[in-house]
C-alpha cells in the first residue's frame, strides 16, 4: 500500500490542475524551490513537478501542472483518495538567500506557481516583496489571491489587456524599477520572458535569478534528462534545484533541452 494518495484536486485554469498529494515523508523536509518526481502508476512515465506548498496540517504537498501530455492528463484524471504509486523528493537545493531589501517575484502563467513559494519565503524573512503576475489573457492567470497575500503588492499584466494592465512582463518590471530600489528579482516564465527580464536587470545592475521548470525522469541524475548548463559547467537539477543565477544560466541550452525531451 502506497503512502501517497490524492487528497484533493481542482481545475484552476484551462488545462491546468492543482492537486494536493498526501506525502508525509516529503512534507517535513520540503523547502521553497524544490520539486518532486511522481510515478503515478507502476508502469507510467515519471513526471517532475515543483512543490508549490507543503502543508504540515494536511500532511500534503501541492502540485500545479498543465495537462498537455498524455502522462500529465492521465495523472490529472486520478480520483480523490486514489493511491499514487511513488513520489520521490524533495529534490534540488533552492539556495534561497536572506535578502534584505525589495524582492520582486515575476511569474508568467504556470510560472506563477513556482514564484509563489519564493515570495512567501522572502516575506517571512522580513523583506518587502512585489509580485508581478503575467499571462496572455485573464483565463490563464493563476493563484492571484495567494500572491496578493504573499506580497506587499501584486500587479497583473496581460498581453490582451483582459486583466490588469495591457503589456508584457518587461513593461511592468520597468515600472517597478523606475519607482523602487530593487535588490533582487526572481522570474519563472517561458524562455522569451525570462530573457527579457534578465536583460532588463543587467541594464540596471539588479541581481536576477531564473526559476525553471524541472524535467527529470529518474530524479537521481543517471538518465541525464535533468542536465542544464550554468556558465561553462553542466549541472543536474535533481541535485542543484530549479533556481539559478540569471547572469550565467544558459537559457538557450535549457530551451533546446526542454523542446527535445520525450513526453
Amino acid at each position: 500500500m502506497s503512502e501517497f494518495r490524492v487528497l484533493s484536486k481542482q481545475i484552476i485554469a484551462p488545462e491546468t490542475k492543482r492537486m494536493d498529494i498526501v506525502a508525509p515523508s516529503i512534507v517535513q523536509k520540503a523547502k521553497p524551490g524544490q520539486f518532486v518526481v511522481v510515478m503515478p502508476t507502476e508502469r507510467s512515465q515519471c513526471l517532475a513537478f515543483p512543490i508549490v506548498e507543503a502543508s504540515v496540517q494536511k500532511n500534503a504537498i501541492t502540485l500545479i501542472f498543465n495537462e498537455r501530455t498524455l502522462s500529465e492528463k492521465a495523472f490529472g484524471g486520478f480520483a480523490i483518495n486514489e493511491e499514487v504509486h511513488a513520489v520521490l523528493g524533495p529534490l534540488g537545493d533552492p539556495v534561497l538567500e536572506d535578502a534584505q531589501g525589495i524582492v520582486v517575484g515575476v511569474g508568467h502563467e504556470l510560472g506563477i506557481a513556482q514564484v509563489l513559494p519564493v515570495c512567501r519565503h522572502y516575506q517571512k524573512k522580513g523583506n518587502k516583496v512585489f509580485g508581478i503576475l503575467s499571462a496572455s489573457t485573464r483565463k490563464t492567470i493563476i493563484l492571484e489571491p495567494a500572491m496578493r497575500v504573499s506580497c506587499h503588492s501584486a500587479f497583473v499584466v496581460t498581453a490582451d489587456g483582459s486583466a490588469g494592465k495591457k503589456g508584457s512582463v518587461a513593461d511592468m518590471l520597468s515600472q517597478a524599477i523606475a519607482g523602487h530600489a530593487i535588490s533582487q528579482v526572481y522570474v519563472a516564465a517561458d524562455t522569451a520572458n525570462m530573457q527579457d527580464v534578465v536583460s532588463l536587470c543587467r541594464q540596471h545592475k539588479i541581481k536576477v535569478s531564473v526559476i525553471v521548470k524541472p524535467f527529470a525522469l529518474s530524479g537521481i541524475g543517471f538518465c541525464g534528462t535533468d542536465e542544464v548548463k550554468v556558465g561553462k559547467e553542466y549541472v543536474l537539477m535533481s541535485a542543484q534545484g530549479c533556481i539559478f543565477d540569471g547572469e550565467v544560466f544558459d537559457l538557450d541550452f535549457y530551451q533546446k533541452k526542454e523542446e527535445s525531451r520525450i513526453v
